[in-house]
C-alpha cells in the first residue's frame, strides 16, 4: 500500500525542523522551497497535540506533561503564523514589482492564487486611473512634426495667360542702362546680407543643455546601488539616497540604497541579506 506524501512528511515533523524553515524564510528575500502539504501537516500535528493536552489537563492541570504540551503547542502556533506571514509578504512585494518575474515553482497552490488575485486587482485599478489621463503634450508635438505635407509646385497652382509670343520685349539699350546702375554681381549689398539666426542658435543651445542635464540625472539615478537587508528593529521613516521614503519595521526584508544600508548595518539596525540586485 502506497503511503501518502503528507503522512511521510508528518513522521519527520518536529519543532526543530519547522524552526529551521522559519530561519531560512527570514534570511532569504525569496520564497523557500517547502513541502506542498506543509500547512496541512502542521495543522494536523497541532490538532493531535491539542487532543493530548486536553486529556492530560483533565487528569491533572498542573502536571509537567500538560505544561510541556501546552508550551509546544504555543511555540508551533507562533512559528506557523510567522512562516505564513513572511511568505505572504514576499508574494505581495513580487506582485507590486511590475518588472519582476514570479517563480511559481516555489509557491504553494494557494500562494499562486493569492499572487494572481493581487495582480489582477492592481492591474484593474491601474487601468481605471491611468486610462483617464491625457497624452503628454510632448507626444502631440512629435506627431505634429512627423506629419508630412505634400508639396505642390508653383507651376501646378498658378497659371498665367502670358505666352512667350505676347511677352513685351525690352530693347538692348534699356538693358545696358539698367546694368550700369546695378553693383557688380560678385559684391552683395550690406542690406542684402541676412543676419545670423541667433534665435535658432539660442534655442538649439537650450535643447542641448536640457538633454545633457536629463542624461546626467538619469545616469545619477541609474548608478544608485541597492541591496537587500533584514531589519533588526523598528525604524523611523527616512528618505533614502534614491529620494524615496522608507518606513521599515523589525524583521522586514527590504531593498534599499547601499549607502543607507551601510549606515543601518554599522549601527546594528539591519543585516545585509543579498547584494546582487
Amino acid at each position: 500500500m502506497r503511503v501518502p506524501v503528507y503522512m511521510a512528511f508528518e513522521d519527520e515533523i518536529n519543532y526543530e525542523k519547522i524552526s529551521q524553515i522559519n530561519k531560512k524564510e527570514r534570511k532569504s528575500s525569496k520564497l523557500v522551497n517547502i513541502d506542498p502539504q506543509f500547512y496541512l501537516v502542521i495543522i494536523t500535528h497541532l490538532k493531535k497535540l491539542q487532543e493530548k493536552y486536553n486529556k492530560k489537563y483533565l487528569e491533572s492541570p498542573t502536571s509537567t506533561e500538560a505544561l510541556l504540551l501546552n508550551n509546544e503547542i504555543c511555540k508551533l502556533d507562533n512559528l506557523i503564523k510567522e512562516i505564513y506571514t513572511r511568505r505572504e509578504r514576499k508574494i505581495i512585494l513580487t506582485a507590486l514589482d511590475t518588472n519582476s518575474t514570479p517563480n511559481f515553482k516555489q509557491m504553494l497552490e494557494h500562494e499562486q492564487r493569492l499572487y494572481q488575485n493581487i495582480t489582477k486587482i492592481l492591474n484593474d485599478y491601474r487601468e481605471e486611473v491611468l486610462n483617464q489621463k491625457p497624452n503628454p503634450s510632448c507626444a502631440e508635438v512629435m506627431r505634429t512634426k512627423s506629419t508630412i505635407t505634400p508639396t505642390v509646385s508653383v507651376s501646378e497652382t498658378v497659371k498665367t495667360d502670358i505666352t512667350p509670343e505676347t511677352t513685351p520685349q525690352i530693347s538692348q539699350d534699356i538693358k545696358d542702362a539698367i546694368a550700369d546702375l546695378l553693383p557688380p554681381s560678385d559684391v552683395q549689398p550690406e542690406h542684402a546680407k541676412a543676419p545670423p539666426d541667433l534665435s535658432d542658435q539660442s534655442e538649439s543651445q537650450k535643447i542641448r543643455k536640457a538633454t545633457k542635464a536629463t542624461k546626467v540625472k538619469e545616469e545619477s539615478e541609474d548608478t544608485t546601488d541597492k541591496i537587500v537587508v533584514y531589519i533588526m528593529e523598528d525604524l523611523e521613516p527616512f528618505v533614502g539616497a534614491d529620494a524615496l521614503t522608507y518606513n521599515l519595521h523589525k524583521e522586514d526584508i527590504a531593498t534599499i540604497p547601499k549607502s543607507n544600508a551601510e549606515i543601518l548595518c554599522k549601527n546594528n539596525k539591519a543585516r545585509i541579506v543579498e547584494s546582487n540586485i
